[in-house]
């Protein structure tokens, strides 16, 4: 690296939460109402193929299992899981129980089949997001490039994903986890892009490209974590959550973009304002120590969130930027001193944000061809299995959308008639004895 190059930023990147969910066995709890064995081997398949995604997502970031792995695992659940939702009398026969990334509820509860194939996407991409986060921390060990490309790649695949959550999202029924919100899968996609543009500024730095291209990639940026901060801000009040963390790691990154987009616009004006240019790019550069300051304050209260993040992480990529504008502006200071000697109090205007990194489409998953001619081995399911609507409040005051088929009902009301039976003839034991 010669004199001329600036420094890399080091990465560092949040990691969300993982969804926990409820285990499911679809044998055990369907296998008594269908008839056949391809029918019963299918609701096998079903389980193994759930439970062998599950490990995958829960696995370590850094694990043996590739992108791929994970996805080819995905797909299969998906495809199988499809065949509950392509039939509408199968779609809400059975309950499914998420947590969310948020930390608002501790845990959401529907039937509907759409509700697990969501909240599968969702945990595909936390899981991306998460490796992406381990692979920012391995570069600042080895700068290797296959990283870099790896790390780009797991967080443009992880937006694809989110965006096929948002169009998955508006065929579930009934009340919605916070997370499944139009708002928050918004945000959280923002997030994710930014992430990835944040890799494309420091490739550009690398490679020299001009000042007016870095500043509005700096801009874009600084505008999706912008939103992804305000975008909490109706969450901000919920005590006990992770939503401040969220926030916390949003607000230091957007004014640490801010702080870039100011630095690289001193760059511009001094080049191609004339007349006030010097002036102007002093005074951008000192903005732009401003607002570094800011980053530093709030990446502190960021890493102290629960769960703690090493502060020296944030340290020391705020302290790389702040070396970028320091330079910058002594260099533009220097030239303002000696040669154009403008005093200029006004701020130069800011480029308007481009976004160069697109999401990787997610091929969403076909219904698994196992079940062509096995949804006649469904109708005990279908008789037997008429949903009744029941919402109720959990104890976090949340509605959960349940369903009670027309067995279960039953059941409960011939349990109820056996303990009124038994409590009358406790009653009649007790009136002879008196």
């Amino acid at each position: 690296m010669n004199s001329e190059e600036p420094p890399v930023i080091p990465y560092h990147f949040f990691s969300p939460i993982l969804k926990q969910t409820t285990p499911i066995n679809f044998l055990k709890v369907l296998g008594k109402s269908v008839q056949g064995e391809d029918a019963r081997n299918l609701l096998g398949l079903l389980t193994s193929a759930r439970t062998s995604l599950l490990t995958y997502i829960h696995s370590p970031p850094l694990h043996n299992s590739s992108y791929d792995d994970m996805l080819q695992s995905c797909t299969t659940y998906l495809s199988l899981l499809l065949g509950f939702i392509a039939e509408p009398q199968l779609r809400n026969i059975m309950d499914f129980s998420w947590t969310n990334i948020i930390g608002l509820e501790k845990k959401h509860k529907m039937k509907d089949t759409q509700f697990d194939l969501c909240s599968i996407l969702l945990s595909c991409a936390n899981w991306m997001v998460s490796r992406a986060s381990a692979v920012a921390c391995k570069i600042r060990e080895s700068n290797a490039e296959e990283l870099h490309r790896e790390l780009y790649h797991l967080l443009l695949r992880a937006g694809g994903v989110v965006i096929e959550v948002e169009d998955q999202v508006k065929q579930l029924k009934g009340k919605k986890p916070i997370e499944l919100s139009p708002e928050i899968l918004s945000v959280y996609k923002d997030m994710i892009l930014a992430m990835a543009q944040e890799i494309s500024i420091n490739r550009a730095q690398i490679k020299g490209n001009k000042p007016s291209l870095i500043a509005k990639l700096c801009m874009d940026v600084h505008n999706k974590y912008s939103a992804l901060y305000y975008g909490l801000n109706v969450l901000s009040k919920s005590k006990g959550t992770r939503v401040f963390k969220v926030r916390s790691y949003a607000k230091y990154k957007m004014y640490e973009y801010q702080a870039l987009t100011y630095n690289y616009t001193a760059i511009i004006v001094s080049e191609t304002d004339t007349e006030n240019g010097a002036g102007l790019a002093v005074a951008a550069c000192k903005k732009a120590l401003e607002l570094i300051s800011l980053a530093d304050q709030s990446g502190e209260s960021y890493a102290n969130f629960e769960p703690e993040t090493d502060i020296n992480l944030i340290k020391n990529e705020l302290k790389t930027v702040r070396q970028i504008i320091q330079k910058t502006h002594n260099m533009k200071k220097m030239e303002n001193d000696h040669i154009h000697y403008q005093k200029v109090n006004d701020l130069p205007d800011l480029p308007k944000g481009i976004q160069l990194c697109k999401p990787t489409k997610f091929d969403m998953a076909q219904v698994d061809g196992s079940w062509e001619g096995l949804y006649d081995s469904f109708q005990g399911v279908f008789t037997k299995g008429k949903v009744v609507k029941n919402e109720k409040k959990n104890e976090e005051g949340f509605e959960v959308v349940e369903g009670e088929n027309e067995n279960e009902k039953e059941e409960k009301e011939n349990k109820k008639k056996n303990v009124q039976k038994k409590t009358t003839r406790e009653e009649d034991s007790k009136c002879t004895i008196l």
